[in-house]
């Protein structure tokens, strides 16, 4: 009997030193880049309070922690009437964009609001989790530094999956956009426009550590169809947890109480 306490004890020493952090609640960064065809990507970053587990479990973080717009040019314009591109917050129709100096096309979403996310879950190597926010193509900027929006994109589908159509001149021209969920793994989408081809590539990974401390990268790709073409896009979320690690000296305790339980339960017995 004794034998066999002692070893009922060195078992549950064993196992509380030996056992991998279960989910928990740590502080992140993350830093969301979408690249559209050959403009330049819109990036924005975050932190915030999410979730995290050992490299290949779960993790979250919030939605609305992102904050993103951006306009640029598209040089030549296309059709000789799109003239720029812009990611600005979602349901918006034909905005005004300011886009300063004309010149070059930098610019905002001013004065509509920027995009956001969903909250992202990620389990299984994938997370599904949508960009709230539009796409525009606008025509030329004027000698006001305007530019109006010829068509609207929702981009709900980018990292959620499925497929949603808009129209742009009134209705001339209809297109659709094909979005899939995020995935730890590595992509590949191309598009062809104006006769020129434009491929986009992107992996992620999983470099968490058995306190869920480290970077996981996740990524998913869309396409974009015109009507008269197509965009490719890719979307890269990349999150740096921070997870408390336990002193060691705090595993050890819990595994001696746990021992002592055990020797006070076989005195018991020999009594």
């Amino acid at each position: 009997m004794r034998k066999l306490f002692g070893f009922i004890a060195f078992g549950a020493l064993a196992t509380v030193l030996a056992t991998p952090a279960l989910a928990v609640t740590a502080p992140f960064t993350a830093t969301l880049s979408i690249t559209v065809g050959t403009f330049p990507p819109v990036t924005a970053t975050a932190a915030g309070t999410g979730t995290t587990n050992a490299s290949g479990g779960d993790a979250s973080i919030p939605g609305s922690v992102f904050s993103a717009g951006a306009a640029a040019p598209i040089s030549p314009a296309l059709l000789n009437l799109i003239g720029g591109f812009a990611v600005c917050g979602q349901n918006l129709v034909a905005p005004t964009f300011n886009v300063s100096p004309p010149a070059v096309g930098a610019g905002t979403c001013s004065p509509n609001a920027a995009g956001t996310n969903s909250p992202v879950n990620y389990s299984g190597g994938m997370a599904v989790s949508s960009l709230l926010a539009s796409a525009y193509l606008t025509g030329l900027v004027n000698t006001m530094g305007q530019a109006m929006a010829v068509a609207t994109i929702p981009l709900s589908v980018v990292g959620q999956g499925g497929t949603t159509g808009f129209s742009a001149f009134g209705g001339l021209v209809a297109g659709t956009v094909t979005g899939n969920p995020w995935t730890v793994g590595a992509l590949t989408q191309t598009g062809v426009l104006n006769g020129a081809t434009t491929t986009l590539t992107a992996s992620g990974f999983d470099n968490r550590d058995a306190n869920g401390n480290g970077t996981l990268q996740i990524v998913t790709n869309v396409n974009a169809d015109l009507g008269i073409g197509n965009l490719p896009a890719m979307g890269i979320l990349t999150i740096t947890y921070d997870a408390v690690i336990p002193e060691p000296g705090t595993a050890l305790l819990l595994g001696s109480g746990i021992l002592g339980l055990v020797v006070a339960g076989r005195r018991r017995m020999a009594r």
